[in-house]
């Protein structure tokens, strides 16, 4: 891979870490060139400790820069379509951390401008590049567990170690478990299955006035697959915990640490007539997304976690909450 491409952060975000910084390490040509943040001090500090060349105080100054080629964009969710939209009008690709915008009706506006402008969107869904979560598929598709009848999946995160002042816990930008863990299990379902769900139920865990801090929703789809997913911000547990559980006609499918993998992910499929074990790879996911965005940002590549797909996801985000009784984000 010979393709070199100079990525701009928009906010010193925590994620931005793994996602870019330590990223770049497996992907040859993806360099992070500069951090912007609403304080220049705080950008110059951050640039200086991590190695990046260009520090900005201000977001639009960054997407200007002809020292940067691409945006990406780990700012609050109620942020993230806004500034993937001055990203996109600059003629730069975007990558954004999920979910792309608030609801729905946010996703389509950003559809809007991806249509008109003809730009590269690709939404953070960074599991979806590993080849853990693809060998899933692959064994699901080719029927090794017969006909798919149900999933399961459950994402608990403890609470003990979400502050107090965590965006996760600010409706106003965009907090609640179903935004942060949900996503990625609807994402996941969407994925395995090949098709879209409707909402059967869904019933949540207040953890503040208009924050689900737990989540638990069922779901239908047109084939016949049933699904549920429980998520949690507020698990007693002290380890982050994640799985799929995949029921067929002829056997199971067991998968851990199916969004990060490369933390001994293990995979168990067991039928009547075999037992299979196996590692996911070691490498992270955000190599893998950060070398397929080398590759969408040139073209090169379809975009799997593209705004079309984000606008779905989001439109049964929105239809959790309604079912759960509460109000879809930013509305």
């Amino acid at each position: 891979m010979n393709k070199r491409l100079r990525v701009g952060i928009l906010g010193a975000a925590h994620i931005n870490k793994v996602a870019i910084l330590d990223a770049a390490a497996g992907a040859p040509g993806f360099v992070p060139t500069a951090i912007a943040s609403r304080s220049l001090d705080k950008a110059q500090a951050y640039a200086a400790e991590h190695g990046i060349a260009h520090a900005f105080g201000d977001y639009h100054a960054a997407i200007a820069s002809h020292d940067v080629d691409a945006i990406y964009i780990p700012l609050p969710n109620s942020q993230h379509v806004e500034w993937s939209i001055a990203a996109l009008e600059a003629g730069k690709p975007v990558l954004c951390e999920k979910p792309l915008a608030m609801n729905a009706d946010e996703a389509r506006t950003l559809r809007d401008t991806v249509d008109r402008t003809g730009g590269v969107f690709v939404e953070a869904f960074h599991y979806r590049y590993h080849t853990f979560i693809r060998r899933i598929k692959q064994l699901i598709d080719a029927g090794a567990i017969g006909d798919l009848k149900s999933l399961s999946i459950i994402g608990h995160v403890p609470g003990a170690r979400m502050k107090a002042d965590n965006i996760r816990r600010n409706a106003a930008l965009g907090g609640g478990v179903t935004m942060d863990l949900g996503v990625y299990a609807i994402d996941a379902m969407r994925y395995l299955v090949g098709e879209t769900p409707r909402v059967v139920s869904a019933k949540a865990e207040l953890s503040l006035p208009e924050i689900d801090g737990a989540m638990h929703a069922e779901l239908a789809f047109p084939n016949g697959v049933t699904a549920d997913f429980h998520v949690s911000h507020i698990s007693p547990h002290p380890e982050t915990e994640s799985a799929i559980s995949i029921v067929g006609s002829e056997g199971a499918i067991h998968a851990t640490r199916p969004y990060l993998p490369h933390n001994s992910g293990e995979l168990r499929l067991q039928t009547a007539k075999m037992e299979l074990l196996e590692h996911a790879d070691a490498m992270t996911t955000y190599m893998f997304q950060a070398r397929a965005f080398i590759e969408h940002a040139a073209r090169e590549r379809i975009v799997e976690t593209d705004v079309h797909s984000g606008i779905i996801n989001m439109e049964i985000i929105d239809a959790v909450y309604r079912a759960a009784g509460l109000r879809p984000r930013g509305v």
